[in-house]
């Protein structure tokens, strides 16, 4: 898994890399956390627990991993289960295309490699999900591969122990940072190694105000010998945030509320969502309850009242989105455009959809509003 183009780029001197390896692992041994796919470590602990972090905080992962755990415990389980199943059990996580992957990386492991992860990193870049990264942590920490990683915080850890003032995301700059990685991760320990180097960057080399002072690689930080170590490495540009409107609809008859199932191919495949079109969908004038209900389904509705709003961020997009409660509907629904299933269910029974982050907002929004009101 060597970049050909990182064979010419300079390595850390020998004798730097021996220092940083010893002085990462002897500080990793002594101070990291006792997360749980660390105390009980494993082939499918660690590929769970990285696919669970890939852009998400430790904090928000650790219920979700237990729980995950404990009803999929086997590559062989996970891929067993129904991908409703494995899309509920992953829903308020984000980033839903991960569990997808995960669920078709243990049908491969299960199927193909007999509920073993193949040993050779060609092997292990073939399984879904699996890139550059999720290659070297789950090569290194699972299997022990003599393979390097980067991170975020392997970026800015590296980054500032070598002063490097260059755009370390794309280009050369990525390049570099990958070799001088693969120059420092320790033979014999690589996955605690480079544990220790996402540690250092998660608790110690922290992105504003670092605690250089109990940082064990202190006396080789160029950064912090330059007096400025929170200006490495360069920070990427922050993309500016659009501002989306959003309109959703809560369609009852009787007592039960309708709720549509989005389609593959789509953000959110697989998962369940109350009716709405956004102003990136819809002239901002135009965009209403009504509309709503019959761009997307063909229904006519008496609307009843505003229920609230609810504020979530998507890529590069703000939304605030307003929900509404409706009544009556005409017809059968007749889904269009972005969803392949619809169900009429009780509003208790909200909790047990796969449903993204957002969506569970507005469910406890409707709910709320439905017990103030008896």
């Amino acid at each position: 898994m060597t970049d050909k183009t990182d064979q010419s780029l300079p390595e850390p001197a020998p004798e730097t890399a021996a220092a940083v390896r010893r002085l990462v692992l002897g500080w990793y041994d002594e101070e990291h956390r006792p997360l749980p796919w660390r105390t009980q470590p494993g082939e499918y602990a660690t590929v769970v627990s990285e696919f669970m972090l890939q852009q998400t905080q430790v904090a928000t992962v650790l219920p979700y991993y237990e729980a995950f755990m404990k009803e999929f415990p086997s590559f062989r389980r996970l891929a067993e289960a129904s991908e409703q199943d494995v899309l509920r059990a992953w829903s308020g996580l984000g980033y839903y295309r991960r569990a997808r992957l995960l669920k078709r990386t243990a049908e491969i492991v299960t199927r193909q490699w007999r509920g073993r992860l193949p040993r050779d990193p060609a092997d292990l870049a073939e399984l879904p999900g699996f890139g550059r990264y999720t290659v070297g942590a789950v090569g290194s920490i699972a299997l022990g591969l003599a393979l390097p990683l980067v991170d975020g915080n392997v970026r800015r850890v590296v980054g500032r122990l070598f002063a490097l003032d260059e755009d370390l995301l794309k280009g050369a700059g990525l390049r570099r940072l990958w070799a001088i990685c693969a120059g420092l991760v320790d033979p014999a320990r690589p996955g605690d190694f480079n544990q220790g180097l996402m540690e250092l960057g998660a608790t110690v080399c922290l992105p504003r105000e670092p605690l250089c002072l109990i940082c064990p690689l202190y006396e080789h930080c160029q950064a912090r010998a330059l007096g400025f170590p929170e200006n490495y490495p360069a920070p990427p540009p922050r993309p500016r945030l659009k501002t989306v409107r959003e309109v959703a609809v809560a369609l009852f008859r009787k007592d039960r509320l309708l709720v549509v199932q989005r389609g593959a191919g789509k953000a959110f495949a697989g998962l369940w969502e109350l009716p709405r079109l956004d102003t990136r969908e819809i002239e901002a004038d135009q965009l209403g309850p009504e509309k709503v209900l019959f761009d997307l389904l063909r229904i006519h509705a008496t609307v009843v009242a505003p229920v609230g709003t609810a504020d979530s961020t998507f890529t590069n997009h703000r939304i605030r989105t307003e929900l509404f409660r409706a009544e009556d509907g005409e017809g059968q629904a007749v889904r269009r455009q972005r969803h392949v299933a619809h169900k009429w269910i009780a509003p208790g029974r909200l909790a047990d959809l796969p449903a993204s982050r957002a969506q569970r907002r507005l469910f406890a929004l409707l709910c709320k509003k439905t017990d103030d009101h008896g």
